[in-house]
């Protein structure tokens, strides 16, 4: 008796003239060329934003900073989408940036087949952070009650452990 495995080749199979053992070689290169890798440029911006900016206020750079979105693909469905808009605000948060001057914004996909891959929006630029002046006080928003004699008009320093002679203005104590 013949079994279904003896009787099952490669001429079954519509292979006639086909040696199985030199097509087993080349199946490492044959799921390469299968995968997909591809690298797409979407733009280059100036300026990108996602936050309220002022741009009269005063910023420092930050250096070089970039982010992504990205969602995964399994088997052949995308879990999630991705946006533009979602990449750049990312990149702001994780970087602590106001915005970003000369972005680059890419789109990347990599996919192997039957098992799963990514897409994703990667942007690269130029970070930028507002200066904030409130860590150190300045002098001159530190300003003392100062009134002028109005004799002479110069100013009076007022404190508050001088007293003053109602009837003739002049310091009763000084220190």
């Amino acid at each position: 008796m013949c079994s279904i495995g003896n009787s099952l080749n490669y001429r079954h199979l519509g292979l006639l003239g086909c040696n199985i053992a030199i097509m087993k070689r080349f199946l490492p290169l044959l799921i390469v060329f299968l995968s997909g890798c591809a690298h797409q440029h979407i733009a280059n911006f100036s300026l990108v934003s996602t936050k309220q900016t002022n741009l009269n206020n005063q910023y420092e750079t930050i250096g070089s900073i970039e982010g992504a979105d990205i969602a995964y693909l399994i088997f052949i469905i995308p879990i999630g989408n991705i946006k533009i808009d979602n990449a750049v605000n990312n990149t702001l948060l994780s970087n602590n940036a106001d915005y970003i001057t000369n972005t680059v914004i890419t789109k990347e996909l990599f996919y192997f087949p039957y098992i799963g891959g990514y897409q994703k929006y990667k942007v690269k630029g130029e970070g930028w952070r507002k200066i904030d002046k409130a860590k150190e006080p300045d002098t001159e928003q530190i300003r003392k009650k100062i009134e002028y004699d109005p004799e002479t008009g110069e100013p009076i320093d007022l404190d508050e452990d001088i007293e003053f002679d109602p009837e003739t203005g002049d310091p009763i104590n000084e220190p």
